[in-house]
Formats: structure tokens, C-alpha cells, sequence
């Protein structure tokens, strides 16, 4: 990985050496047990529902959730440096159901699911909480239902304490209004209100978000992908704040759309909008656009904007020859992956590029794009991740791709690869705040390549700055995974 910091050619060219040095063995102690899963091969490869399936406790704790078969899942608590197994918590969805989201606090974990019943042309939302400390289940509880239409949905906040679940209603084919509800993560219900869209634009595109405080955030694409706009529904009370900025529009002549969008709410409740913008008529990529929502100020800040250029393109080629990567000729099936945000308000906006030719071919998982913002939102460095990750078909995207983590102002990317001719997990730490690439680091598992799944990324997690959880199948013993404990020295 290099990062260009274009204030400085030196430290540039200073950069791309340390890309190029070959990783470090760190030191480790590895802890192993084993592990078994059951892959759901109907879960949508780019916009999986629960990528996170391992989630840290305090004190060295972690919860699994794992599915067992077609409708059997288990919730399971390890402690310690053993991972001693403390207690399992089984968990029987009806036919139709599957799990949309996964969370905990230090009290209790929360799953909420979504069933269809194409029959009886309903559908519904429920949630379960599980105690963390004795791994006792509640009832399944009706968040929200619905006859047939289009499908509900259902998000937690960050922190896991707080739900929000919403109703889109229809005039014809266009959003006319949502119903939103939220809850508590004890599913007692908080608010209730609608949301009028019919004044909003013509064909909107709706996301919707909770904070940590309760606070939703409803985000509105307009205007043919032209406006990007925010309104916030405060925890008690349904009037708006809206706060609105157009982020594509015509220029030179061209029009220019929002076509792909990633958000974060930092610890305020503030919200972070990225957005990538692709020309209408020849589909190259524009730009990368970034606005932070202030909403305690009322006021919206915007970083500039970043140009995908022809000078980019050659700039990504000439980087690409250094690392014996293949950059690639336009800006293409490049998704915006991670906005991921520091202490200090610093921002790296992530996007990756992902690949696949037919449900039967290999995915791929490739270059992963890096843009570096400072607190006052103006942007500071970029860079780039090199990867050719493959998998096969029945594997998809569950193994491959990368694994981010925040650790002060330091940002590391978790991958699989095969570097020196040696399968395992590379851990790549670089700083937030100048885009400088620390020496990238193998985790030691000795990864197997010659069965189908070697490593399921939806179960790597940072217990703490120097403790990585993950799933992966050793080279010596290649008729199981392990789960791994791997403490670095």
C-alpha cells in the first residue's frame, strides 16, 4: 500500500519503498478451536445484511452468531484466553425468516429479522434479546408489520441500544411517505411519526439511519440523483430538521448523479456523507464529494471535491507498476465500503472494487481506494491498497475483500492474501492523518488454499489493540476451521 501526498514528492517516493518491503512475521501466540458454520448462499454478496457476526465484549468476551442449518441459528458467549465457551443460546426462525441485524451492549444482544409470507402476502419485523450474562433469550417480539408491498426494514445504532424500523408507502410507483417507529433495545417503543415525502423531489432514494441518542436521520437522493438531503427527527418529536446540498448537477455540459453513497455518525450525533458521483452519459466515474451534517450547529461543512481524472487514472497506473498490480483502465464495479472516522474527527473515506462474471464464476475482490480528510473536513492524502483476491463461486465474498478497524489514528485493513507465496492474514496499518503505511504485518495462521472456504471474514474482530479473532482453515489441519485467537507481541 503506498499513499500520495501530492505537498511532497519525497515523502511520496518514501512511501512507495515501504509499499514495496516485503511484510513482517510478527510475533504472535496463537489460540485455536474448533469451529463449524453453515454458509447461506442466498444472503446478497454487495450488500450483506449482518457482516459482522463476531462482536467483543468487554474484558476479552465475544459473542458468535452462527447458522446451523436452513432455520436453526446459535448465539454463543467465549471469555478468557482459553475462548472457554460460557453459554449457547439456540435460536428457531419460522419459514421465510432470516436475520437482518446483530448487536450488543454490555447487557444484552440484539437480533433483529424479517419474514415473508408470499401465501398469505404479508410480512413482518421482529426482535430478540439475549441477557449477556446468563445467555437467556426473550420472546420474539413484532417490531412492525405489513401486508405485501414493499419490503420493511429495520437498523440498529451503532452502540446497539437503540431500533428503528420504517413502512415505505406508495402513490403509483413513486415514494409518497414512510412510517417510522423506534425502540429501545428492549423493544419498548419510543417514537412514532411519519414522514411526508411527496414535497421531496421526483423518484427519491431513501436511507435511514438511528444515533446512538435516538436521533433518526432520513437521507434523500432527489432530483434524478442531483440533491442529497438530510432530515433529522429528533428522539422525542416528529418535527424535521432538514439540512440539503446538491452534490451532482451539469457541468460542461454534462450531467452528473449521485450514483453510490456511505454514512457515519461520529460520537455528537453528527452525521458524515460520502458520495460518489458518475457522469450520465459516458459512465466514468467524476468525483468523490464528502459533507458533514453538524446538526447541533444547523449547519453543513463540505470537503472539496475529489476529481477522478484522467492525471488519477495514470497516477493509479504508474503506482500500480511499482507493486506489479494491475491498475485498471476506468474507474469501474468500485462501491464506496467504509467511512470510518477517528477520536480526532479525521475521516478515510474507503471504496473497493469487487468483480464477478455469473453466479457460477470466481468473485474477485481487488484495488481498495483510500481518501484522507483532517478534522476541519479538507482532504489531506490518498492512496491505494493493491489486492487480486479470488474466490470460487460457492464462496463468493464471504472470505475475501478486506476487515477494517480504527485504533486511535491508526487504520488498519485486515486481508487474505497470498504475499511471497505464503496464504495468510495481513494485517495493513497506516495513519490517518498523513496516509504514511506502517510495515504491513502477517498474522502467521499458515491460511490453506486448496479447500473452497480458507477464511470466513464475517468472524474477524479486534478485541483490543493487540487481540485478533478469526476464522480460517490451517494448512495442517485442513478438514476443519479454527477459530483463532491471535495476540500479537
Amino acid at each position: 500500500m503506498i499513499s500520495l501526498l501530492p505537498t511532497s514528492r519525497s515523502l511520496a517516493v518514501f512511501l512507495c519503498l515501504i509499499g514495496l518491503a516485503a511484510p513482517v512475521v510478527a510475533q504472535v501466540k496463537v489460540k485455536s478451536t474448533p469451529f463449524s458454520y453453515v454458509p447461506d448462499a442466498t444472503a446478497d454478496p454487495y450488500a450483506e445484511r449482518v457482516p459482522n457476526k463476531l462482536l467483543p465484549l468487554a474484558g476479552g468476551a465475544f459473542l458468535l452468531l452462527t447458522r446451523q442449518s436452513a432455520t436453526q441459528y446459535v448465539v454463543e458467549r467465549y471469555a478468557g484466553a482459553e475462548m472457554k465457551k460460557n453459554w449457547a443460546c439456540p435460536l428457531t426462525l419460522a419459514p421465510g425468516e432470516g436475520i437482518d441485524a446483530f448487536a450488543t451492549t454490555p447487557e444484552s444482544a440484539t437480533i433483529l429479522t424479517y419474514q415473508a409470507d408470499p401465501v398469505a402476502g404479508t410480512q413482518a419485523l421482529y426482535g430478540y434479546r439475549i441477557a449477556v450474562g446468563t445467555g437467556q433469550a426473550t420472546s420474539r417480539r413484532e417490531l412492525l408489520g405489513g401486508t405485501r408491498g414493499r419490503r420493511l426494514y429495520a437498523s440498529l445504532s451503532d452502540d446497539g441500544t437503540r431500533v428503528v424500523a420504517f413502512r415505505t408507502n406508495l402513490r403509483q410507483t413513486q415514494i409518497s411517505s414512510l412510517d417510522v417507529v423506534t425502540f429501545d433495545n428492549a423493544f419498548q417503543e419510543q417514537n412514532r411519526f411519519p414522514v411526508d415525502l411527496q414535497g421531496a423531489g421526483a423518484g427519491p432514494s431513501v436511507t435511514v439511519r438511528i444515533s446512538n441518542a435516538g436521533d433518526v436521520v432520513v437521507g434523500l437522493i432527489t432530483d434524478g440523483g442531483i440533491q442529497l438531503t438530510v432530515r433529522r427527527y429528533p428522539a422525542k418529536g416528529t418535527d424535521a430538521q432538514v439540512l440539503g446540498v446538491p452534490i451532482g448537477g451539469t457541468y460542461g455540459g454534462h450531467k452528473v448523479y449521485i450514483f453510490d453513497t456511505a454514512y457515519r455518525f461520529d460520537e455528537a450525533g453528527a452525521l458524515y456523507a460520502a458520495a460518489i458521483c458518475m457522469d450520465e452519459e459516458s459512465g466514468d466515474y467524476h468525483s468523490l464529494k464528502v459533507v458533514k451534517y453538524d446538526f447541533a450547529a444547523n449547519d453543513m461543512r463540505f470537503a472539496d471535491e475529489f476529481r477522478f481524472t484522467p492525471a488519477y487514472l495514470k497516477e493509479l497506473e504508474t503506482d500500480a507498476a511499482k507493486h506489479q498490480a494491475t491498475a485498471p483502465k476506468r474507474l469501474a464495479d468500485t462501491y464506496l465500503s467504509d467511512v470510518l472516522l477517528t477520536a480526532e474527527k479525521q475521516v478515510v473515506v474507503v471504496a473497493e472494487r469487487k468483480e464477478e462474471e455469473g453466479e457460477k464464476s470466481p468473485h474477485y475482490a481487488k484495488e481498495v481506494l483510500l481518501f484522507g480528510y483532517n478534522e476541519f473536513s479538507a482532504p489531506t492524502w490518498h492512496g491505494v491498497l493493491w489486492k487480486n483476491q479470488q474466490a470460487p463461486a460457492e464462496e463468493g465474498y464471504a472470505g475475501i475483500g478486506y476487515k477494517a478497524q480504527v485504533q486511535g489514528t491508526t487504520i488498519h485493513l485486515l486481508t487474505l492474501e497470498t504475499l511471497n507465496k505464503k496464504a495468510d492474514l495481513y494485517d495493513h496499518p497506516f495513519s490517518a492523518l498523513t496516509g504514511k503505511p506502517l510495515p504491513v504485518r502477517a498474522l502467521g495462521l499458515n491460511v490453506t488454499t486448496s479447500q473452497p472456504v480458507s477464511y470466513v471474514k464475517d468472524f474477524t474482530a479486534w478485541l483490543d489493540a493487540r487481540t485478533v479473532l478469526a476464522v480460517s482453515r490451517p494448512a495442517k489441519k485442513s478438514n476443519t476451521l479454527n477459530l483463532n485467537r491471535i495476540v500479537l507481541k
